[in-house]
């Protein structure tokens, strides 16, 4: 099993993302871990992700949460699914200024609820449409605007309590 080593893909801000790839393959992914978060989801099919022997289904909608540092490998159910991820460090959109960032990043990590969780909040997949939209476009303020979906994504997790915020 590999630790990847994710490298940004986006100037001037700390995300990989993955744009709508339609696939003509059954494996996505070999069994793999990374330190970044990563949210998945798919369009015209059904991709599925093993974790901890697990298997998840994600469809039209919905977006698959994984913890970092969790292994998984991810597969296309059916044929002609196309699939976006985008993969962070939840540190890197900490203020910087915070002297208890240390602290801070234990106790989050602490209060995970859980490492995989298939979230049906739209919020979190426009959100994640508009990061690709302006990845994209690159019109001006667009670094802004991607900060801004990404602490969306960041409050909906905490919404949808995969994140504890007390």
């Amino acid at each position: 099993m590999d630790n990847e080593r994710i490298v940004p893909n986006i100037s001037d801000v700390p995300i990989k993302i993955s744009g709508w790839s339609v696939h003509t393959w059954h494996r996505l992914s070999e069994l793999h871990y990374h330190n970044e978060i990563e949210l998945l989801t798919c369009r015209g099919g059904r991709i599925s992700a093993v974790v901890n022997n697990e298997k998840y289904y994600i469809e039209d909608g919905e977006v698959l949460f994984i913890n970092s540092r969790v292994p998984h490998e991810t597969f296309d159910e059916g044929g002609g699914a196309s699939s976006m991820f985008i993969q962070f460090r939840i540190e890197s959109f900490l203020p910087r200024h915070s002297e208890d960032i240390t602290k801070y990043l234990s106790y989050l990590r602490r209060n995970t609820t859980q490492t995989v969780h298939l979230i049906k909040n739209p919020a979190i997949l426009d959100a994640m449409c508009a990061i690709l939209s302006e990845h994209e476009e690159k019109r001006s303020g667009h670094t802004n605007l991607i900060y801004a979906s990404v602490h969306t994504i960041c409050g909906t997790l905490i919404r949808e309590r995969i994140f504890s915020d007390d």
